[in-house]
Parts: structure tokens; C-alpha cells; sequence
């Protein structure tokens, strides 16, 4: 088999990852179109050293892949097909270790949309797998800078260097805030405001979905911006357990039907995720500090806020509500109540569903204790049972957990996808030897005890920093932590 064949076409030389990229034929840009996560496009991916122009990498029965194993798997027929490169950026850091990792372009930890990232002219082909001949692509396209939205008279942003981040990667870092503007906030220069702090992952959209329309829109393009963004914000807006649409909550902020306080997300991207959780990390760098002594001072210098711990309120859903717990149990004090929505795992005993502390392995359901032998599947007299990552609210799996795992390794090697999966091991995980994080399981599925037991002593597993600290934290926590989970 013959595979495909990508040359580079200028801007080298190149370290990265260079990707084939598969969808249906009626597609117009393959790399626009979701890849990986919640999409079954297969796509492959190949770690690229000092590619120079003119060079070339060669795609075959051999190269990693999702949702198939390899090239070889993927049925004749015909496709769209693009490829593209995430181009990685060296820092030399000040913990003394220097890597290749993604760039920080504020996209969100997007390869496929990442500014800088090189990409070919899509094309249509006729796939045979088994022919002879090589398909050809040349990368010779680059994904120019993001265009940072303008200001409002709702919707204020802002980005501010961080120096102990610039410090620890060997560049500038940045943070930022998106901040939502109370009804009459500009026509009362001397009146204070509460803060909702509102955790999410990356984006520059408004907090709680607000859909900035200019009041001099036509209404024609009101209904049509409305609708566009209530496609992409109506799943996080009922998940936050609001009734009415984006639309709607828009009409009932701007009316002043609605409690008067500034809400304000945070940006904080990296090149291992679109987010920090808001701790000091070994891979990421202080973030914690940043968010707590740079960030969260500057909303409070630039805007009209309340500084009392009553009036500074934490919510967030998924990564955004691991975030605001952590930031509410880490500074007690500080924060005066969190309402933690879904929150991606606070308990390392259920990592998903492993048990990281015990079980052997996070892809196979397997007895660790004899008292639990009654309680295995049948299936498990003759093997293991696969772990699902993500099903529906019936139990159809969608994704397992071995399965999710080969998704993040085909985009990325040494933990650098930034999807779901890899960030957990370089967030929350320590730094190896040679700069890049130690993972958590390897590539078998077999847990790594001493970084489970890393994490659980930075605090990370945040129930057993809460039950183990409840003495001290109860005075200043009790009833301030409230959960939602679907």
C-alpha cells in the first residue's frame, strides 16, 4: 500500500505533527470540519523533527490512526482529504527543562484552527488501498492569527502578561478575562458590583452564553446572529439550568429583570490546554498564581467590583467546574460561595470509572479485592471487561476508555493532544526527565501509582484534600459548596 505522501512547501524547517485528514466528500475543508473528538472521520498523525522544505513524510499501514487502527482499514470510495501540520514551538523553560510543544495562538488548543499550523489545499480522491501509487499533498497553506473580538458597551476583554508564566516558559504568557457588564454600569460611576467568576474552557464568548447584539442591529441580523450563537451556546446555557434561551437571557440581563453583578471568565491557555484548572503546575507553570495575584487584582483595578470575599462568587461546568471548586477550596477565604456544575473528576477513586489507587489498569474493568468476585460480569470468567469514556443517558457507549486514549496519542505524542485526556496527565501530573509529562497510564492502560499518588499529594484529588483538611477548611467552606451534576 502506497498511502499518502506530504511534502512541505515552505516556512521550514518544521517540528511538529503532520496529520491526514478524512471526511465524506461532500465536505469543503476537511480540517474545518470537527476531527477526533465527537467525530469518526478517520485522520492519522506523524511526528515531524527539523522538516525542511522540499521534505517529505510518508503515511502508510504503519502510521497511528482514529477511529481505524490504520490506512490500511479505511473501505475504497471517495473522499475529501487535506493535511495539514501542528507546528510546534521550542521553549526553553525555567525549571531547566526545553521541549517542543504547541504554540499559544488563543484558539482554544485547536491544531487543526492553531495560528502558524501549515495546511494543504483539500482534495477529492478515489481511495484504494490497495493501489501503488501515492496520494500527494503539499503543504504550502498557513492559519493566519486569531481576530480578537472588539469591545461592547455589554462585553469588555483584556490580556495582561503574566511574569512568573513568562518566567517559567522562557516567553511572554499571557492571561485574560472576559467581562460582562451590568445593566446601568456606565451611567453610575460610583456604584460597586459583586463578581460571578465564571470557569469555563477557552473562549472569548460572553459569560453565560450572553449574546453581545448591538442594539442598532436591523432585526433581520439580530435573528440571524441569535441563531448562530445559540447553535454553539445552547447545550453549556441548559446544562447551567437556565429555562430560557440565550436570546432570551439577553433581553432579561439588558432590562435589569436580573440581579445586577459583573460576571467575568477567565482565559488562561497553554500549550498542553485551553485551560490551567487554576494550579500551580510542574508542566504548565504557576497559574494559580497568576490567576489569584495577577489576574483576578487587575478585574478588580479595571472594573467597579466589591472587594469582599460575600461578593466574589464561583461557577463553572466540566473543566470549569473542577476549576471553581478548586479555586473556592484552595483560597476559602477569598471566595465567598461555588456552585460547581458536572466537574470533570474531583475524586481520583473515580477517575471516570477507575479507581486509580487500586485498579491495575484504566481500559479493562478487573477484580483487585476477593470480596468482590460475587459482584464481576460473567464476562469477566474469560476476560476483562472494556471501560467506557463516554456514553448516552440510556448507556450506549459512544467511546471507550482504550479507545479515547488511541484518539489522543494519533493527535499527539508525550501528552501534547490538549483534548481530554492528556491534559489531566500534564496539568495535574508530574514532569518526566526529559521535560515532557509523566503519564498517568501508559499505553496499555496500566496505571502509574506514583503519579496517582503525585496528584493526590499536590491536592489535586480534591475530595481527599477536602477530608483530609476539613478541620481547617470547615469554618470558611461550610456552606458555600453547591453541586450539579446531570
Amino acid at each position: 500500500m502506497a498511502g499518502f505522501e506530504v511534502t512541505l512547501g515552505g516556512g521550514g524547517p518544521v517540528t511538529g505533527r503532520v496529520f491526514i485528514l478524512m471526511n465524506s466528500a461532500d465536505v469543503d475543508e476537511p480540517r474545518l470540519e470537527r476531527v477526533g473528538w465527537g467525530s469518526m472521520h478517520p485522520f492519522f498523525g506523524i511526528d515531524v523533527d527539523d522538516m525542511s522544505d522540499g521534505d517529505s513524510v510518508v503515511f502508510d499501514e504503519e502510521t497511528l490512526g482514529f477511529p481505524v487502527n490504520d490506512l490500511s482499514e479505511v473501505p475504497a470510495g471517495t473522499y475529501r482529504v487535506q493535511a495539514l501540520c501542528d507546528v510546534y514551538t521550542w521553549y526553553e523553560r525555567g525549571d531547566g527543562h526545553s521541549l517542543w510543544a504547541p504554540g499559544v495562538g488563543w484558539e482554544g488548543r485547536v491544531f487543526t484552527k492553531a495560528p502558524g499550523n501549515m495546511y494543504s489545499s483539500p482534495q477529492t480522491i478515489e481511495w484504494d488501498p490497495d493501489s501503488d501509487e501515492p496520494i500527494r499533498l503539499l503543504l504550502d497553506q498557513t492559519v493566519p492569527p486569531i481576530e480578537f473580538p472588539e469591545d461592547t458597551d455589554w462585553v469588555k476583554r483584556f490580556q495582561i502578561v503574566s511574569e512568573p508564566l513568562s518566567e517559567f516558559w522562557g516567553q511572554e504568557m499571557k492571561v485574560g478575562a472576559t467581562v460582562l457588564l451590568p445593566p446601568g454600569y456606565h451611567d453610575n460611576p460610583d456604584k460597586r458590583y459583586p463578581v460571578v467568576y465564571v470557569q469555563n474552557h477557552f473562549s472569548f464568548e460572553p459569560p453565560f452564553s450572553f449574546p453581545d447584539l448591538d442594539d442598532s442591529d436591523s432585526q433581520t441580523d439580530r435573528d440571524e446572529s441569535s441563531n448562530e450563537i445559540q447553535i454553539e451556546a445552547q447545550n453549556y446555557h441548559e446544562a447551567l439550568g437556565f429555562t430560557e434561551t440565550p436570546e432570551e437571557f439577553h433581553r432579561l440581563w439588558t432590562r435589569g429583570e436580573l440581579p445586577e453583578f459583573l460576571a467575568v471568565t477567565f482565559q488562561h491557555p497553554n500549550p498542553w490546554f485551553d485551560s490551567s484548572h487554576a494550579v500551580n503546575s510542574e508542566n504548565a507553570g504557576p497559574f494559580e498564581d497568576a490567576l489569584i495575584k495577577e489576574l483576578l487584582p487587575e478585574v478588580q483595578r479595571r472594573f467597579r467590583t466589591i472587594e469582599e470575599p460575600w461578593a466574589r462568587l464561583l461557577t463553572g461546568g466540566s473543566t470549569g467546574g473542577w476549576t471553581a471548586l478548586n479555586l473556592q477550596v484552595k483560597h476559602p477565604t477569598l471566595f465567598g460561595g461555588c456552585w460547581c456544575l458536572f466537574p470533570d473528576p474531583i475524586d481520583l477513586r473515580r477517575w471516570v470509572l477507575s479507581n486509580v489507587y487500586e485498579d491495575e489498569n484504566m481500559f479493562v474493568v478487573q477484580d483487585h479485592e476477593e470480596r468482590d468476585r460475587d459482584q464481576r460480569f460473567p464476562s469477566q470468567e474469560w476476560g476483562p471487561a472494556e471501560r467506557p469514556f463516554r456514553r448516552t443517558i440510556e448507556g450506549q457507549v459512544h467511546v471507550t476508555m482504550r479507545e479515547m486514549d488511541r484518539l489522543e496519542r494519533t493527535v499527539a505524542s508525550n501528552a501534547r493532544s490538549g483534548l481530554q485526556l492528556h491534559p489531566w496527565h500534564a496539568i495535574l501530573g508530574p514532569v518526566g526527565e526529559n521535560g515532557y509529562p509523566v503519564e498517568a497510564w501508559a499505553e496499555d492502560g496500566t496505571i502509574n501509582r506514583d503519579v496517582a499518588h503525585y496528584m493526590r499529594d499536590q491536592g489535586f484529588d480534591l475530595s481527599h484534600y477536602i477530608r483530609t483538611n476539613w478541620e481547617q477548611l470547615a469554618p470558611n467552606l461550610t456552606n458555600k459548596l453547591f453541586f450539579y451534576c446531570g
